[in-house]
């Protein structure tokens, strides 16, 4: 019977799942009010329409009435059928954490191949 041996691309797949949930819980969406000085260019921003239906847009500009993504051709949304505005913000206590956390299961891991290597020197 052969050894049980992992797949070798699962801990790359482990680490790139991990990395993608830490960097979720390092952003946070904040409210700001509707103003072209207030809204980021480079970043995204989180529009929620008076109906309730919530839309990201890349690269937001105010352009008269209406909030359009810069570099698209599409029809803008008119500022008079926006309910929200939010942005993304790091979030400073979440992304502690995450680091906490990451050191915690990096030690975690040190310790348990570490043992492992100790037991399969004294077999």
């Amino acid at each position: 019977m052969r050894p049980f041996r992992s797949h070798p691309n699962r801990h790359a797949s482990v680490a790139a799942v991990t990395l993608v949930l830490f960097l979720q819980a390092c952003m946070r969406w904040t409210p700001v009010p509707l103003e072209p000085a207030l809204i980021p260019a480079a970043g995204p921003v989180r529009v929620t329409l008076r109906t309730g239906q919530q839309l990201i847009v890349k690269s937001p500009v105010i352009v008269a009435d209406t909030l359009r993504e810069a570099s698209s051709e599409r029809p803008g949304i008119p500022l008079s059928q926006i309910a929200a505005l939010d942005v993304q913000k790091t979030d400073e206590a979440a992304t502690a954490g995450a680091v906490v956390i990451g050191a915690l299961g990096l030690g975690a891991l040190m310790v348990i191949a570490v043992l492992k290597a100790f037991k399969a020197a004294i077999d």
